[in-house]
């Protein structure tokens, strides 16, 4: 990749997520036409399962951010694994907002798709 795609992009990782929750892979980046917005993509990837996502919501235990996502989830299947992609837009002063948080959680509201072979 060239340094001019990676440049926008301020986080890219995993999530710490529980062993019973779904771990989503999460990039974060500015926008390219409106840099006071953030763009959150996240991925959630299953061996039996696409998802549907419809919110995000980010809270601390004291406040609570909740975002519609940009459009339809995009849904593929590669590599024996479905994969489900979204994103979300957020306002930059958001992350002062959350400056003084020592965890913030990140909450997909989803729809499970429970997939069979003939879904193929």
């Amino acid at each position: 990749m060239s340094p001019e795609k990676t440049s926008n992009i301020g986080v890219k990782g995993l999530l710490i997520c529980q062993t019973n929750e779904i771990c989503p892979i999460v990039t974060v980046a500015w926008n390219e036409s409106f840099k006071d917005i953030l763009k959150v993509k996240m991925s959630l990837n299953s061996t039996y399962q696409q998802y549907d996502i419809h919110k995000v919501i980010l809270t601390d235990g004291t406040k609570t951010h909740s975002f519609n996502v940009n459009g339809p989830t995009e849904n593929d299947y590669a590599f024996a694994a479905y994969r489900s992609r979204n994103s979300i837009m957020i306002p930059i002063n958001l992350m002062a907002d959350f400056s003084s948080s020592q965890n913030i959680s990140m909450n997909i509201l989803i729809l499970a798709k429970i997939m069979d072979s003939t879904s193929l």
